[in-house]
């Protein structure tokens, strides 16, 4: 069964790179097949490196730390868990709504039944379009 090797980078600092490995019955799908692939494996990786934490302290609190010799806010457990297939539909619909680009090497994949063929030689992009302020 052919594999194809797939690495999710972002230009923003704090965002995790994640790379990762599908197995495919063929290196032909849709973008469709495609970006649910890619949201399920990143649902599936969606793990808080560190506790979440409250962002609240009380004075009473923050006194009371303070004299430990050290103000640390308190973890907690993570509540929300994302729905992979509310997910899927989420990212499908940002998709065709132009809130990101999927580029194939130097083809831009318009359409969600587009076949896209995985190869080394033109590698996957996602592109999140963000508007500007004032425009």
């Amino acid at each position: 069964m052919p594999t194809a090797q797939i690495e999710l980078q972002s230009t923003i600092a704090s965002t995790p790179r994640h790379s990762w490995t599908f197995d495919w019955p063929s290196i032909e799908l849709t973008a469709r097949e495609l970006i649910r692939q890619a949201t399920l494996e990143r649902c599936r990786q969606y793990a808080p490196a560190q506790p979440q934490h409250d962002a609240t302290l009380s004075q009473e609190a923050i006194a009371a730390l303070a004299e430990q010799g050290r103000i640390a806010l308190p973890a907690r457990e993570l509540t929300s868990v994302p729905d992979p297939e509310e997910e899927v539909q989420f990212a499908l619909a940002a998709f065709t709504g132009r809130r990101f680009l999927l580029l194939a090497g130097q083809r831009q994949i318009r359409e969600l039944d587009e076949v896209v063929t995985l190869s080394p030689l033109a590698p996957l992009v996602f592109i999140r379009l963000i508007p500007l302020q004032g425009g």
